[in-house]
């Protein structure tokens, strides 16, 4: 008897308890979310890309395999990105730079893409985006080509203000390139960019 009342209490506990750790993560998430509404709207952005493509792949350290046919590729970037004030996104970019070797070639692309964001009580900001389209404009002889990137992970920081924004890689970016006929690419790039609220 004395067991079975000692059962008892312990499941009575474990019943007022599980309430309690509910009620604590809806007020996590609930803060979460009040930190996400932070970043809404419309914000402009420039920034920089570069990036290395070599075929063989990459070490796990982000070191290529094999330079035999990598190509490398540097960009100015600039467009929109939307926030919806509760993690989510959209967003349309353009680059326009050169790749090399074998030779320097104009490279102008065109990219869309939906994005997931996060945005922390100390203003720091993580941004993913997935299988982001794109297509290749003239000049250059890729012109009409379409393709598309698997993802990018960015980190940045949000002004006190809200109506700044930095986002950048914290590390090498790995990217898979996949061209329309099916051909994939593997690639690391550095990216930076800077944000401004415009609506």
């Amino acid at each position: 008897m004395i067991a079975h009342t000692a059962g008892m209490a312990n499941a009575s506990r474990r019943y007022l308890l599980f309430p309690v750790l509910i009620l604590i993560a809806l007020g996590l998430a609930g803060a979460a979310r009040a930190q996400d509404a932070r970043l809404a709207g419309r914000y402009a952005f420039t920034g920089t890309v570069s990036c290395l493509y070599a075929l063989g792949g990459f070490a796990r350290n982000g070191v290529a395999n094999s330079l035999a046919g990598a190509t490398s590729a540097s960009f100015s970037s600039s467009g929109v990105l939307i926030f919806d004030g509760a993690g989510q996104g959209s967003g349309k970019f353009m680059l326009v730079g050169f790749d090399y070797p074998p030779s320097s070639t104009r490279d102008t692309q065109g990219i869309s893409m939906q994005f997931n964001y996060s945005v922390a009580s100390n203003g720091e900001v993580d941004f993913i985006a997935q299988n982001l389209q794109g297509r290749f404009f003239a000049p250059g002889p890729l012109a009409g080509t379409t393709f598309t990137i698997d993802q990018i992970r960015l980190h940045g920081w949000l002004a006190a203000s809200n109506r700044s924004l930095t986002l950048g890689s914290t590390r090498s970016n790995a990217v898979t390139l996949t061209y329309a006929n099916g051909t994939a690419v593997p690639g690391v790039c550095a990216i930076s960019e800077v944000l401004l609220q415009t609506g």
